[in-house]
């Protein structure tokens, strides 16, 4: 029933806003956190999310403007991410490997997140994120993570009908942040000032540390066996039993004709951010409200999972390419028209034929996906 319950997400359009509301002062927050507190950060959100068996299309747009800050798609074939153009700002698209042989159990460094699927997660259903599941198709988040480690307890209320109770230890995802002190030097040579640099590299080393210390973390979930043992609430602990996020779930509505339940709030409560994984806060730091908007059941077509970047100048970076590596891509630009394949293939310095370079961009046009590189820089998640 668990499972039927997170297969009816097929064939849904979403519309989901998210709100984050600081709940500590400035001043009280460790240095590292205190960007969390910045107005960019808690600007409001919009997500676009439609869901068909295993493809998957999200788009996020900020602020008050809607302006698009990033987008993810995957067809049942390809994998993209991307950001659009706007003001000044040059196109971002990557093509990613979804074969798991030669993706992310190959990758020396931090693994790429291509989706943000915070809402769903809070409700309790697993989506595929990364090259090493995409593919998957939509399912119990509370029975992915059984999978991925041990249930410790499963409970029921005395009461007829009563509220399943379950607590399951499985891999934190902070620990899969585990890089090479090589590693992390080169992840922040690009940053300006010498400042910025010691600052993420601090980051990144108490990442590292941190996956050795505490690979796995407590999830304990509430079920509603009335509404298809929906998520009631949910809690992420250490194994300490130290709160780290807080998730109610309110205002349930069953979609028609689906054995489905959806929440139209999820109220969070965040204790801890990954941006400064050694710090539990007491008291929460901050509240995440992610309402549904809107929810429409589609036939969906080969377009609804399609989307090109075709201003000249963009930049691309193809992980499937004949000579990129795990760690490595092939890069090239988008030029302004034909001719000017030539000098684009001499500016990149990969090597590219005019002949070659053709071939990978009418491959991408083809196809026609863009994905979302836009990382979720609230580190609450």
């Amino acid at each position: 029933m668990i499972e039927k319950h997170a297969k009816a997400l097929d064939g849904l359009e979403l519309i989901i806003a998210t709100e984050r509301v600081s709940m500590a002062e400035t001043s009280n927050l460790p240095v590292e956190l205190q960007i969390l507190n910045s107005p960019s950060f808690l600007e409001p959100e919009s997500y676009l999310v439609r869901i068909d068996g295993r493809r998957f299309f999200q788009r996020l747009t900020q602020g008050s403007s809607g302006v698009i800050a990033g987008e993810a798609t995957f067809n049942g074939k390809i994998l993209f991410s991307g950001r659009p153009p706007a003001s000044g700002v040059e196109s971002l698209l990557t093509i990613d490997t979804v074969d798991r042989s030669l993706g992310e159990a190959k990758r020396k460094a931090t693994s790429r997140n291509h989706f943000f699927w915070t809402y769903f997660e809070e409700a309790g259903y697993h989506l595929p994120a990364s090259p090493r599941e995409i593919g998957e198709p939509t399912s119990s988040l509370v029975l992915h993570l059984a999978k991925q480690g041990r249930v410790i307890s499963w409970s029921t209320d005395s009461e007829p009908g009563g509220l399943h109770d379950v607590t399951i230890e499985a891999p934190d995802p902070w620990s899969r942040r585990k890089m090479t002190p090589d590693q992390i030097t080169a992840a922040v040579a690009h940053l300006r000032t010498s400042k910025s640099r010691e600052r993420q590299s601090l980051l990144l080393q108490r990442l590292s540390e941190r996956s050795e210390l505490n690979p796995t973390r407590l999830y304990r979930f509430s079920l509603d066996p009335a509404i298809g043992f929906a998520v009631r609430s949910k809690w992420e602990m250490t194994l300490n039993r130290e709160l780290l996020f807080h998730s109610s779930c309110e205002d349930f509505v069953k979609l028609p004709d689906r054995d489905l339940w959806i929440p139209k709030v999820i109220q969070t409560l965040v204790h801890a951010s990954d941006l400064h994984p050694t710090y539990i806060a007491q008291s929460p730091i901050q509240r995440i409200t992610n309402s549904v908007e809107k929810v429409t059941p589609k036939s969906f077509g080969d377009s609804d999972f399609e989307l090109w970047y075709d201003a000249p100048g963009g930049s691309v970076f193809d992980y499937t390419a004949k000579d990129a590596t795990a760690d490595t891509p092939v890069t090239y630009n988008v030029p302004a028209k034909t001719s000017d394949l030539a000098r684009a293939a001499a500016v990149s310095g990969l090597g590219f034929t005019p002949t070659r370079l053709l071939i990978a961009l009418n491959v991408v046009f083809a196809i026609s996906i863009a994905v979302w590189l836009w990382r979720n820089p609230r580190g609450a998640k």
